[in-house]
């Protein structure tokens, strides 16, 4: 057999090994996915919001350029002023940023499912280890991060440039605009180069969400000998299990044995099969196959059944039946009553007949 670690590992990982990997905190995950996801519905939650947020701050603006010579500014006042700007913010950003967290804790659940993995949070000196984290650095994974971050900042950098220079025949308005109606044009210029950014930002997130299953799925894999010991360790080694097996056989056949001793008669081939029946009045509803073999067992049967001194009646078709359709412990079914009740009542005399 050639080394394990010579073998490519072709094979799909198996469900013990996903769940393994993913016990050592090792899933397909894209933090560029989570990252879409919170600036589309901070956007979001900016154009729904946006006019309260904007509407509390002027309000309060308006409410100290007002006043402005009546509120002394001081180291003790200082803390109720910052408590109220920070208040005015926060009754407005509350909303659009709870939206944000809870979207982004649902996508991360969505891409791995809820399942805390507390062996990532070990600790382990491996971490610590230089040569291995250089070898992280020069790894394909690494390459493709710094290549994607790359990218993203390339593409980011040019559709926010060419979102702003489409603004750009905007400004010339601001002249004739107040500081509402400018603040209400930055704000719209604003989302619009936001929604661009994160179409942008889309694009990236699915790439990086195709990569990180690939590169996930690529780490997963395993060798033919890997399944192999697997399917081994779970099902157990098959020369143990043939043995439990024929321990069992072996087992079952000693109890069969026992109970022919109880039997009311035995069946015979004559000499190929061997069928015991056994039939209490008062327990059964109808005769009952105690015990069958063929061959050597059937003349194991035939031994013990002359030793305890019961009946063996010759009956091919009987035996031939019973042996064929009805399993141990059971009883036999209604199509073979007659004929096991003619072999049940022979017995009967045969005993009478011997007793006297």
């Amino acid at each position: 057999m050639a080394d394990e670690s010579f073998q490519e590992k072709t094979e799909r990982a198996t469900p013990k090994r996903r769940e393994d990997a993913r016990k050592k905190g090792q899933v397909a995950r894209s933090a560029e996915v989570s990252s879409f996801a919170v600036l589309g519905f901070s956007l979001l939650g900016l154009l729904a919001f946006g006019p309260v947020l904007v509407h509390n701050v002027a309000g309060l603006a308006v409410h100290y350029f007002q006043h402005v010579t009546q509120i002394e500014i001081s180291p003790a006042t200082l803390p109720s002023l910052a408590r109220d700007w920070l208040l005015t913010f926060g009754a407005a950003t509350i909303l659009p940023a709870s939206m944000a967290a809870v979207v982004g804790i649902s996508v991360a659940v969505l891409q791995v499912g809820w399942k805390p993995s507390a062996e990532a949070l070990e600790f382990k000196w491996e971490r610590f280890d230089i040569v291995k984290g250089l070898g992280r650095l020069c790894s394909a994974r690494s390459l493709f991060q710094v290549a994607r971050d790359t990218l993203k900042l390339v593409l980011i950098g040019s559709v926010a440039y060419l979102a702003i220079d489409a603004e750009s025949d905007r400004f010339p308005l601001f002249v004739d605009l107040g500081a509402g109606g400018i603040a209400h044009m930055l704000g719209g210029m604003a989302l619009r180069v936001g929604f661009k950014i994160t179409a942008a930002l889309l694009v990236i997130a699915a790439a990086d969400y195709a990569y990180q299953r690939y590169d996930y799925e690529k780490n997963l894999r395993m060798t033919r000998q890997e399944v192999k010991e697997e399917v081994k360790h779970l099902e157990g080694d098959p020369q143990i299990k043939a043995r439990v097996r024929r321990i069992q056989r072996e087992l079952s056949r000693r109890r069969m044995m026992q109970d022919v001793a109880q039997a009311d008669v035995v069946v015979t081939n004559p000499t190929h099969l061997a069928v015991a029946l056994r039939y209490d009045r008062e327990t059964m509803s109808a005769p009952t196959l105690v015990a069958k073999g063929a061959d050597l067992l059937a003349d194991k049967i035939r031994e013990i059944a002359a030793r305890h001194r019961i009946p063996i009646i010759e009956n091919r078709p009987l035996a031939q039946a019973l042996y064929r359709t009805v399993e141990i412990g059971l009883e036999i079914p209604e199509a073979l009553f007659e004929a096991a009740a003619a072999v049940l009542a022979m017995a009967y005399r045969m005993k009478r007949g011997s007793d006297t």
